[in-house]
């Protein structure tokens, strides 16, 4: 007996370390959150249905309400022109933290379940938060996990010509946000943390369906994330094991090797009993 509750609480410690729930007690809204390969700035060409606004018509400086037609409108967005920092193949760019835009708010006319833009000159305080259309906060999505899931080549700016490798201390990606059947949301909020940061992205894109891999294919990009009933949750993707995790599974197993090895003892003395 003692034998079979080991071996149970064996099977949960190996739930727990694959981050599945040991008791599912409700159905969970999730989003994933994937970045594209290096250089990538436009969303995938795999997901269907997508609209683009790049920032281009618009002119330079602070635009108190910005239409993006048939799909919504931003309010208050600081427009910048291609620089070291930003503008997708060299175009226009929203460059919030200037010129006293410290947000810039998404209105869509239809909620959404996809959202993606080419993040630039990242820093670690930059913020997306998702909210329903009675103004609930859905889910809020910081840079740090995007940061230390970023490989070196990532880093620099990718436009071609002058503009190609400069700002090499900062990393420039495309990134998506695929949401499950169950959570959509009406606007969405991109500013810096701290309030007098920047935040910098181009080539916005949505749409209103939610992620389905039967007709969607492959979820597009390299999954780093998930939000979780508004919980962020990294997923590791370096190469190098989690020093606590690997210990606790070596232990797991080692323990678990121990136990089995017991059982065939006791019963191959059984069968010659």
């Amino acid at each position: 007996m003692k034998t079979v509750k080991y071996i149970w609480l064996l099977g949960l410690l190996a739930l727990w370390l694959a981050g599945e729930p040991l008791f599912a007690v409700a159905a969970r809204s999730t989003i994933f959150v994937t970045y594209g390969q290096a250089g990538a700035m436009t969303p995938p060409t795999t997901l269907s249905g997508v609209s683009t606004y790049s920032f281009n018509n618009l002119p330079l400086g602070v635009d108190s309400s910005a239409n993006w037609e048939e799909v919504g409108s931003f309010q208050t967005v600081n427009v910048a022109s291609a620089n070291s920092n930003g503008g997708a193949s060299g175009s226009q760019y929203m460059a919030d933290g200037l010129n006293g835009v410290t947000q810039t708010t998404l209105t869509l006319n239809t909620a959404s379940s996809y959202l993606g833009l080419w993040l630039s000159a990242v820093n670690s305080s930059e913020v997306i938060d998702f909210y329903s259309k009675s103004g609930s906060l859905l889910a809020e999505f910081t840079t740090a996990n995007l940061l230390k899931a970023l490989p070196a080549t990532y880093y620099g700016n990718p436009n071609s010509g002058t503009l190609h490798g400069t700002d090499p201390t900062q990393p420039f990606a495309y990134v998506n946000f695929l949401a499950t059947s169950d959570i959509a949301w009406s606007s969405v909020v991109f500013k810096d943390s701290t309030g007098g940061g920047t935040f910098q992205a181009d080539n916005i894109a949505t749409r209103s369906k939610a992620y389905n891999p039967s007709s969607d294919g492959a979820m597009p990009g390299i999954q780093f994330e998930m939000i979780t009933n508004g919980v962020e949750t990294a997923i590791a993707i370096a190469p190098e094991p989690n020093p606590v995790l690997a210990t606790l599974l070596i232990g797991g197993i080692s323990a678990g090797g121990s136990i089995l090895r017991r059982i065939r003892t006791a019963s191959s003395k059984a069968v010659l009993a």
